[in-house]
């Protein structure tokens, strides 16, 4: 039976949470996107996991995306995690991807494309697409 493509998005800023929800469940059909904000909308959907792929922001306003992709890696670490930042750095992105992110996007107009085109890939390993 055919299910969809569960992904938790983690976004402080509205604008930027209504944007990429909206472009990856137009632009990917059968794509589920749940957002959450604030902490204890996390901690709720890191008890109940069921994801196929986390996609956080770098700068939240009271945590930051690594602690979260450590969070969710101690508790789920088959679900692969993406994490984005409107402020790349190459130190970042190197610590990102050791503690375990499986891609580290700049998030911009231009990063766009590298974030579609990595829950693709990530789409196509679980089989789905």
């Amino acid at each position: 039976m055919y299910r969809s493509f569960q992904i938790l998005l983690i976004e402080d800023d509205a604008n930027d949470r209504a944007l990429i929800a909206h472009e990856l469940s137009t632009r990917l059909n059968g794509v589920r996107v749940c957002s959450e904000s604030e902490a204890s909308g996390i901690a709720v959907a890191l008890e109940r996991g069921g994801f196929d792929l986390v996609i956080t922001d770098y700068d939240l306003g009271w945590t930051n995306g690594l602690v979260l992709l450590k969070e969710f890696k101690a508790h789920w670490p088959s679900i692969p995690v993406i994490v984005c930042s409107g402020n790349p750095s190459a130190d970042l992105a190197r610590r990102a991807i050791e503690i375990g992110a499986i891609q580290f996007v700049e998030k911009c107009s231009s990063g766009f494309p590298q974030l579609l085109r990595a829950v693709e890939n990530v789409w196509s390993d679980c089989g789905r697409k």
